[in-house]
């Protein structure tokens, strides 16, 4: 009986107040809906980040060499050219439970197709770099370990380079040369 009672009370004084329980809940409503979006963009951007850290490797390991420093001004750090193709196999031999080992080597050339060019920054690597870095290829394949043992000259470039070197082309399988070297 109470609760019918105070259930009756209720919707007589909700009645009768009609503007303020209006403004009421849509107080309520507006509040509610404030902090479900504000939840739901935290755990957006949350989600982000850490999709983007662990694309650059959360699990990675970086080693470079040190900069030179033989008069005159120093070198940045890793301007040195120390490390050598084999300190990163006998990383990979020695140290335990690494799955992949990318040694790369960078510097900025000018690369050609017949009479387009575009400078840009050139990478050596190998083919583990694809898993370490999460990285996919649009078109063609990555460099592959049979490239590597046979030495052959191969190139994935960007779609910026490719746009500017081949325009609207397919450059899956053409040649373009990379310090004067084909490629």
């Amino acid at each position: 009986m109470l609760f019918k009672e105070c259930f009756v009370m209720a919707i007589h004084a909700l009645l009768a107040n009609k503007m303020r329980s209006l403004l009421t809940m849509l107080g309520v409503i507006i509040g509610v809906a404030a902090v479900i979006a504000l939840v739901s963009v935290g755990m957006g951007v949350r989600t982000g980040i850490t999709s983007n850290f662990e694309s650059l490797g959360a699990n990675t390991i970086t080693i470079m060499p040190g900069s030179s420093n033989r008069g005159g001004p120093r070198g940045a750090a890793g301007s040195m050219q120390t490390l050598k193709y084999d300190d990163a196999k006998a990383i990979e031999a020695k140290v335990k439970d690494i799955q992949y080992v990318s040694p790369t080597v960078s510097s900025s050339y000018q690369v050609v197709n017949g009479n387009q060019n575009w400078n840009t920054s050139v990478t050596g690597v190998t083919p583990d770099l694809m898993q370490i870095r999460s990285l996919t290829v649009s078109n063609g394949s990555f460099i592959s370990k049979d490239d590597m043992t046979k030495r052959t000259r191969v190139a994935v470039i960007g779609s910026t380079v490719a746009e500017n070197l081949f325009g609207t082309e397919n450059p899956v399988g053409k040649n373009i040369r990379i310090k004067n070297q084909p490629f």
